[in-house]
Parts: structure tokens; C-alpha cells; sequence
């Protein structure tokens, strides 16, 4: 049988050091103006040696409404933010302010959904029991449960990218536009026999070349934006977008881009050209090409987005945009959480680099 020690609470340190209980709470609070330093050593020697360790966290947060921790939403798995390189600069930012102002980050993931009803209820259930003092929402999809029941929470809340709601707090790019440049560029090469790869356009884990009825039902704002920028600038070079390779890779992870981009080449090895989503996914067809023999850009040019470390270090031409300022802005729109809704939209800009050319002759 085990020992049952027993729970030792500020009362029994307050009678033990011959203080109020408020004031052994001033003492652990660090409220020198109440008392002064040797009372205060005195109260915390007491509390050491009946091994009270200080005031519940979670009591305090229930009579102050402050936790002191912010929550940031994702819809993949816990992993994914250790993985994704957009993803940990957005966090590193986030963390720059949330550090500044003594506040915790907790990191709530929601992976794709596979039963809707079960699914959605645990999503909601996991926003509603997170003790944060508001959200961050990184790139969710459309009426995800998750916001839906952050909102109903009443809490500051603020979208980074996705998705747009004109209630609330919003950090982010024009995708559109920044896209439409990025097919322009491919345009202004030469090139006209394009393909484009897409990481996911509803979390369903389906894989496989776009129809125009798949492409209706996207769900996720961020590739749904890209595609209507890459459409706006193919169509305005006289490009017919019937004619354009869409191919969606089926999930957000390296083997799943890795999967897509070894199908889209094989499926069409005529294609000069590949617009990528994001660079992750322009990375995963330069590996491709390693092992098929494809010289880039000779005979494929590829283009990012985004502009993470590792794209740079390949020399991928991409968009240009800064995840720690995106993500330190949003940390700091929550620590402010002013009333009014904030939209801050950040600048791109295109940096062409050596993974693109002129088509082969």
C-alpha cells in the first residue's frame, strides 16, 4: 500500500507563519509593497518546510480570468509544426512577443478530420477545457469546429491567413496577387506548357489530378487563393486553364509532396514549367528531378512560395514573405486584444533565383 501525504494549503501556511492567508498570497505573488522582504522570507522559509509549493494555477486563473498562456490552433498533428518550415518561423515569432510579455504558448492541434460528427465534437470539447487567454488560428480551413468554439468562447482571437472573417483579428498576405506574379514570371520566360502542384484542398486525404467539381469544394483558403492568382496571370498570357496539369499531393507532410510531384512528372513529362503552392512542395520536385535526371532549370523550371530557409539554400525562385513578423504581429494583437478588429496584410515581393529559365527549345 502506498502513503497518502497530506495537501498542505496557504491556510495552514498562514497559521504556521502567524500571517493572513492574503497575506502568504502576497508573499508568493511577489507584492513587496504589502510586506516587507524579512516577512517575506519569512513566509516562503515556512511554506519550504511544509512543502507548499505556492497558490493552484488554476484556481488563480478562475478568480483573476488571467492564465497567462496564449493557445495556437493548427489542423495537422502535433508533429507537423516540428516539420513544416513555415510553421516554426511563425512560431518562433509568436514566441517573441508572447516572451516579452511573460506569457506561455500552448500548442492545440487538430488533424484531418475521419469521422465528422466524433471529430468535431473532440475538437470543440479540446478549444472549450484549453486554458488560454485567447487563439491563434494558423491556416485552418473553412468553418473549422475549432474556431467555432473558440469563438463562442469569447475570447481575443486572431487568424493568421486562414480563414478570413471580417469579425475578427486578421494577419496575412495577398496570396492572390502574389500568385498571379509568380505565373507571370513563368510567362514573361517563355513558358506556356505549365503544371501546378497543390498540397491540399480539403482534409480528406484525397490525392490525385483537380477536376473543376474538386476545385469548387476546396475548403482551405490559402491554396484556394494561390490557384485563382496562378489562374488570373496563365489566363491573362493567353494560357487556356483547361489545359494546365493540376495535380493535389493528398496531405501537408514531405511524403505525400514527395508522392505528388513523382506523379505530376510522370504523369506529364512534356511540362516545362511547375508552379508550387509552397515551397516545401517545390523542394519535394527538385528531389524528384534528382532521380529522374531532370535538369533544372534547363529542362524544368520550378517556383515556390513562401521563401523558407531551405528554398533559398536550393536557389527556388518564390515569393518572398516574413513568417516571424507575421507571426510576432499576431502574438502582439492578442496581448493588446483591442476592441476594433485588426486586418494587417504584409508585403511579398518575388525573388527569382536560379530554379528558373527559359523553356528548351
Amino acid at each position: 500500500m502506498g502513503y497518502v501525504f497530506p495537501v498542505v494549503t496557504m491556510k495552514d501556511v498562514a497559521l504556521a507563519a502567524g500571517v493572513s492567508p492574503a497575506t502568504v498570497s502576497n508573499a508568493f505573488r511577489g507584492r513587496t509593497g504589502r510586506l516587507s522582504d524579512s516577512q517575506r522570507e519569512h513566509i516562503l522559509q515556512v511554506a519550504t518546510s511544509l512543502g507548499y509549493l505556492g497558490p493552484n494555477p488554476a484556481g488563480s486563473a478562475l478568480r483573476t480570468g488571467v492564465v497567462g498562456a496564449l493557445g495556437v490552433m493548427f489542423s495537422e498533428s502535433l508533429s507537423f509544426v516540428f516539420d513544416d518550415s513555415s510553421a516554426v518561423t511563425l512560431l518562433k515569432g509568436i514566441s517573441h512577443a508572447a516572451e516579452r510579455a511573460d506569457l506561455s504558448l500552448m500548442l492545440l492541434p487538430f488533424p484531418p478530420h475521419r469521422d465528422d460528427v466524433v471529430d468535431a465534437d473532440r475538437d470543440a470539447r479540446i478549444v472549450r477545457n484549453s486554458l488560454v487567454d485567447g487563439f491563434i488560428a494558423y491556416s485552418m480551413p473553412d468553418d473549422h469546429p475549432a474556431i467555432r468554439s473558440a469563438n463562442s468562447r469569447r475570447l481575443p482571437m486572431v487568424i493568421v491567413d486562414a480563414p478570413f472573417d471580417h469579425d475578427l483579428h486578421y494577419v496575412g498576405i495577398r496570396d492572390r496577387a502574389a500568385a498571379r506574379i509568380c505565373a507571370e514570371h513563368l510567362l514573361s520566360l517563355g513558358h506556356s506548357n505549365i503544371g501546378i502542384l497543390v498540397d491540399r484542398l480539403v482534409p480528406d486525404g484525397h490525392r490525385g489530378h483537380v477536376t473543376p467539381s474538386r476545385l469548387r469544394a476546396t475548403t482551405e483558403a490559402v491554396p484556394r487563393e494561390r490557384l485563382r492568382g496562378y489562374r488570373d496571370g496563365l489566363r491573362s498570357g493567353g494560357v487556356d486553364w483547361k489545359s494546365v496539369a493540376l495535380y493535389e499531393a493528398g496531405g501537408l507532410t514531405i511524403p505525400h509532396f514527395d508522392a505528388g510531384a513523382e506523379r505530376l512528372l510522370h504523369d506529364r513529362p512534356d511540362l516545362t514549367a511547375i508552379l508550387a503552392v509552397n515551397d516545401e512542395l517545390a523542394l519535394a520536385v527538385l528531389r524528384v528531378c534528382q532521380r529522374r535526371e531532370v535538369a533544372v532549370p534547363q529542362q524544368l523550371s520550378v517556383v515556390g512560395f513562401d521563401d523558407v530557409a531551405a528554398a533559398a539554400a536550393a536557389g527556388i525562385t518564390t515569393i518572398h514573405q516574413d513568417f516571424v513578423e507575421k507571426g510576432r504581429i499576431a502574438s502582439q494583437i492578442l496581448i493588446d486584444h483591442p476592441d476594433t478588429p485588426q486586418k494587417v496584410i504584409l508585403p511579398t515581393s518575388l525573388v527569382i533565383r536560379r530554379s528558373t529559365g527559359a523553356p528548351p527549345r
